[in-house]
């Protein structure tokens, strides 16, 4: 996969988490941490050429904190909670509260990651 591929990927999970925004927060923030993820991967192969993207989500956040300190918090908070969600579902009572929190995350990482 090339760098565009992940640029297209990562928009097209955003348009997946924007149209399930209104029927489950959870499962958009989940999709919103998987755009992310792709839009990790674009910033790496379009920065950093010399560089193999990163192949786990540990690995990912390792570049991130080296090499982008400013979306680390954010990227982060981003895994945690779609982990939780995933995993532990009586998180899922605290995704509305979170939302915001979730987007504006995911905004400052793909603003980052475009800039």
């Amino acid at each position: 996969m090339d760098k565009y591929d992940f640029s297209e990927l990562a928009k097209h999970n955003e348009t997946i988490a924007k149209d399930s925004e209104s029927n489950c927060k959870a499962w958009s923030s989940i999709i919103y941490f998987y755009s992310a993820v792709h839009w990790v991967n674009f910033f790496v192969l379009n920065k950093f050429p010399k560089v193999q993207k990163p192949g786990t989500h540990s690995e990912r956040e390792e570049f991130i904190s080296k090499n982008a300190n400013q979306i680390y918090k954010a990227y982060r908070h981003l895994r945690t909670i779609s982990e939780s969600y995933r995993y532990c579902p009586p998180d899922w009572k605290n995704a509305d509260e979170e939302f915001g929190k979730i987007k504006a995350e995911y905004t400052c990482i793909k603003q980052y990651v475009n800039s």
